[in-house]
């Protein structure tokens, strides 16, 4: 297999949830899509809400998400926040992240008749991609759906920890906003099955989460001579992100590769650039790939990232990097 071939098997491995392919057949970079929010309908009638709330909300989690569901994008809704989800015939699910100054969270909306279906699926990833991260404080929060908050665009949420509480104490939780009684078996009911349910009345634990537009794509360019070294592979990513594999013929990097081979480790070259506005988003590519190298090592591989100078304000087709869509 090529070195291009094995740069697209790891960033594609489910693993490390980097990227996709599109069903057009290139390969798309989550973390590298547009910021502004795509507008679509979505009635408000019969939804179920959901979010992880976060003390720190590491950057990506959002970006794996889309990755690990990608099979489940609906009309290509998605950027870099936020998603639209479909599965089977009706049932919907919107999922963004949200960040403020008093709070950090992933929201997930849903509507149809398979919504708890849908949101064991989702839930399993998020909850995976959770404890990916060291020492993540995390907590799930589910929506009150009294009949105010139901309606209400903005819900009261309680916390799993005060579900449990109220769940050992045999008692309907309270909305403050409404100061209704929400008993625990309607309030989840939007969220797990008859049996589930069962099993955390039982248990006193929810059995939930583990308990139990601009598309940002990948392009290769061969042979271009803009990255220093001979029949370099470009990968460019949203017109001026660019990434590449050296694959340099010349006698230096021959012997380069020879040692390389001699200490059991195979060493594939990555560059990487960008325009300066992707600044942010470069860095955040970095510590990505940095970190699914550190996996790779006891497999006999080393990505060496080689990190460029900005391109300033020029796009990569200026650098000679084309469209091989």
């Amino acid at each position: 297999m090529s070195e291009q071939g094995n740069l697209l098997n790891l960033l594609t491995n489910p693993k490390f949830k980097i990227c996709y392919e599109h069903k057009d057949g290139y390969f798309l970079i989550p973390q590298l899509f547009d910021n502004k929010e795509v507008t679509f309908e979505w009635p408000n009638a019969e939804q179920t809400r959901f979010k992880v709330a976060y003390e720190f909300m590491p950057k990506g989690i959002i970006s794996q998400l889309i990755v690990a569901l990608n099979v489940y994008i609906h009309n290509d809704i998605f950027w870099k926040y936020g998603v639209l989800l479909k599965y089977k015939a009706d049932t919907y699910a919107f999922v963004m992240e949200e960040r403020v100054e008093s709070e950090n969270a992933i929201y997930v909306t849903l509507r149809g008749s398979q919504k708890r279906e849908l949101m064991a699926i989702i839930g399993k990833e998020l909850d995976e991609i959770n404890r990916s991260f060291t020492n993540l404080v995390f907590q799930n929060e589910f929506a009150c759906n009294c009949a105010e908050c139901y309606v209400n665009p903005k819900p009261h949420f309680y916390s799993e920890e005060t579900v449990n509480k109220f769940i050992s104490k045999s008692k309907p939780l309270k909305c403050p906003e409404s100061t209704d009684d929400v008993p625990v078996e309607r309030l989840l009911g939007d969220y797990i099955t008859k049996s589930e349910l069962e099993s955390t009345l039982k248990t006193g634990q929810i059995v939930f989460l583990g308990n139990n537009n601009r598309v940002g794509s990948i392009e290769i360019v061969e042979n271009n001579s803009n990255i220093e070294g001979e029949g370099n592979t470009i990968v460019q990513v949203n017109k001026v992100q660019t990434i590449g594999i050296n694959k340099s013929h010349n006698t230096e990097n021959h012997q380069n590769q020879n040692q390389a081979n001699m200490n059991g480790i195979r060493k594939p070259k990555i560059f990487l650039a960008s325009s300066s506005e992707l600044k942010i988003d470069r860095e955040q590519l970095e510590i990505t790939i940095y970190r699914f190298t550190k996996g790779l090592i006891d497999k006999g591989i080393f990505i060496e990232l080689v990190v460029c100078g900005y391109y300033g304000s020029k796009s990569a087709t200026e650098f000679g990097v084309n469209s091989a869509r």
